[in-house]
């Protein structure tokens, strides 16, 4: 009897490849997919521009920029216990629409941010911002094993690996996207860069600088929500086809 074939390497990589892209063919994990990847850029574009946000536009020191970050990542970890029960209550899809909305006004709030406005309402964002984030990071790992049951049950395989797999790329690959988009603007702009808060910056580098911290993550959290209304499984869905 003749022994069984060993594959090759390069078998071993197209079926790898094939199956990455064939996990795609699931229209639930897609949609999520692209939730997640528009997510993760708007993390990224807000992280980059940030700091020149803080620095140029904010006139605020790092100490400050120190601060905000702390109470942001404290708010999220506190509010976790109220994040579940939110999930819980309204259900994965609606809560995680909700907190991409609030999180879409959270970022737009800081175009129209002045000199003169109260302290109370800064820090109020930090908060707000923080809770809300998390929010939708906790809503996508939540749909995300909805949609690996979904795809099971439909093409009777068991994908979980490359499934995870792919959603950590796309968060690897998505994180890249923000510092780009936000090199590119301030390079067209004609920042100064400099570590010196003094520095007078061109207006039109101070407007792109705002953009970048408010409005452009702000609609591109809007895209989201667009893309998530495309995701229609439920858990009656997963029982029915069970």
């Amino acid at each position: 009897m003749p022994a069984p074939q060993q594959e090759t390497f390069g078998q071993r990589a197209i079926k790898s490849v094939t199956q990455f892209i064939s996990v795609f063919e699931t229209k639930p994990f897609a949609v999520l997919t692209l939730v997640k990847l528009l997510q993760f850029v708007v993390l990224a574009t807000v992280l980059a521009s940030f700091p020149y946000f803080f620095t140029f536009v904010l006139n605020k020191s790092f100490a400050v920029f120190g601060t905000y970050m702390g109470i942001f990542s404290l708010s999220g970890i506190v509010a976790i216990p109220f994040i579940r029960f939110i999930i819980k209550g309204m259900g994965k899809r609606s809560a995680y629409i909700g907190f991409l909305s609030l999180y879409a006004l959270g970022l737009l709030s800081w175009y129209f941010w002045t000199p003169s406005e109260p302290e109370m309402f800064f820090y109020a964002r930090s908060v707000l911002i923080g809770i809300v984030s998390t929010g939708t990071l906790f809503c996508a790992l939540a749909l995300l094993p909805d949609t690996m049951e979904y795809d099971r049950l439909v093409s009777g395989q068991s994908r979980e690996g490359t499934i995870s797999g792919v959603f950590t790329l796309v968060e690897k690959v998505s994180s890249a996207f923000g510092p780009l988009i936000v090199g590119v603007l301030l390079q067209a702009t004609g920042l100064i860069t400099s570590k010196d808060p003094s520095t007078v910056q061109p207006e039109q580098a101070l407007a792109a600088i705002r953009l970048a911290a408010s409005i452009i993550p702000a609609l591109i959290t809007l895209i989201c929500i667009a893309v998530l209304l495309k995701y229609r499984l439920t858990e009656q869905m997963l029982e029915d086809l069970k």
